[in-house]
């Protein structure tokens, strides 16, 4: 468990001469470090302005997370506890969004912030956790799941397409 400032969306940052310092810390809480550490990965939970990142971006976002966090925590440098964490960091996002935007609400009505629609963030999020159970050979029933729920999506809201790239990676 560390502090971690909950809401670290690119936003939420202040770029200096002397670095990127994070700001607005309203949100901040103790918890899991890769709930933080994964903010990237599952493409910023808590942005109200969510575009999609490059692969290979936001593995280099993974690793040098990883390397920093095992400067105090030495269990990051174990590839299956932190594999396993990173799986299991992600699915929190995923059923957090649920909560917060509650998949029956979709089915009413989508709403578009800034970049994405809650449609698409939901089906990006799915994604996310079916690609990373995939990836780390971890909770394969869950990344199934997730899986099935997006291809669902797909076939009902045909319309939604892949959320853009950040201006940044276009």
């Amino acid at each position: 468990h560390t502090f971690m400032q909950i809401d670290a969306c690119p936003d939420n940052c202040l770029f200096t001469e002397n670095g990127c310092y994070l700001i607005d810390f309203e949100g901040g809480e103790t918890g899991h470090a890769l709930l933080s550490g994964v903010y990237g990965h599952v493409r910023f939970p808590t942005c109200w302005c969510v575009f999609d990142i490059p692969q290979p971006i936001i593995q280099k976002m993974d690793d040098v997370y990883r390397a920093e966090l095992s400067k105090g925590c030495f269990e990051a440098m174990d590839d299956t506890l932190f594999s396993h964490a990173l799986v299991e960091a992600s699915v929190y996002w995923m059923l957090w969004r649920n909560t917060f935007i509650p998949l029956p609400r979709l089915l009413d009505a989508d709403r578009n912030v800034i970049a994405a629609s809650d449609r698409q963030r939901h089906i990006m999020n799915m994604d996310v956790v079916a690609n990373t159970t995939d990836e780390y050979s971890y909770l394969p029933h869950t990344g199934a799941v997730a899986r099935e729920i997006a291809r669902k999506m797909r076939e009902r809201w045909p319309e939604q397409s892949n959320i853009p790239y950040y201006p940044a990676f276009r």
